[in-house]
Parts: C-alpha cells; sequence; structure tokens
C-alpha cells in the first residue's frame, strides 16, 4: 500500500523512503528488534539477520534513524512512549572515542550522543540502489 510520504509496505520489510546519506532506497524491518541491546549487541544481531532472503541488514545511519522518525507514523511499529530504553532506537554513529553513540527518542525526536552500554531498541536496515527491488 502506497502512502503519501512515499513509504510502501512490503509484508515484513517496508520501504521507508530514500537514505539521505546514499540516495538509496532504505529498507527496514515492519517491526523492532524482538528486545533491546547494547550497541556491540545490535550490530551483531543484525549482521546474522537473514529476512525474505537477504542478509545485508544493519543499524541505520544517524540520518537514517531520522528519516525513519520523521516517517515513524506511515513505517508504524514504533515505540514513542519516550520510556527508557524501549522509546529509544540505536544508530550506527559513533563519536571519535567510539565509546557513544547516537539514539533518538521516538516520541520526541530529541538525539543524543549515549553510552554504547546502555540498552536501547533497535530496528534493522538494509539500502539498495533505486532501481533493484527487495
Amino acid at each position: 500500500m502506497e502512502q503519501k510520504s512515499g513509504v510502501k509496505k512490503e509484508g515484513r520489510i517496508i520501504c521507508a523512503g530514500l537514505s539521505p546519506n546514499t540516495g538509496n532506497k532504505l529498507y527496514t524491518m515492519s517491526k523492532d528488534a524482538p528486545l533491546t541491546m547494547k550497541w556491540q549487541d545490535a550490530v551483531n544481531y543484525t549482521a546474522t539477520l537473514n529476512v525474505s532472503g537477504h542478509n545485508d541488514w544493519r543499524l541505520p545511519t544517524k540520518c537514517e534513524l531520522n528519516t525513519m522518525f520523521k516517517e515513524r507514523a506511515a513505517i508504524g511499529g514504533f515505540d514513542e512512549s519516550g520510556c527508557y530504553p524501549d522509546g529509544w532506537y540505536l544508530s550506527s554513529g559513533e563519536d571519535r572515542s567510539k565509546s557513544r553513540v547516537w539514539v533518538q527518542s521516538f516520541s520526541t525526536g530529541q538525539r543524543y550522543m549515549g553510552s554504547k552500554e546502555l540498552p536501547s531498541s533497535f530496528r534493522p536496515v538494509r539500502s539498495v540502489p533505486r532501481q533493484a527491488s527487495i
């Protein structure tokens, strides 16, 4: 079902629009990962995913996460409670010391650098060239 925002639901995978980093199609899951996790555990989890024949899942960049926040109503299924840890989402964006990572509230849109050791929700993504399909 095509939404006005450009979000397209295709079963367990949703086209969330275009990645602001690459201009490629940005795909995400229809649901969050089953548990909150520390950053490295989330990275490891996404590396083992094979959904609909695709095994190139990863954490979204800071900008991709913000795109998903802006399209959260059309994508659906995000925890918008604002409660920690479920309502805060992990990105792949690390600071220079590699000890902190960007997280974003899906209630308010607030972003900050949080410890990699604090668990948060996450939604895996993959990015493919515009002409390719899922």
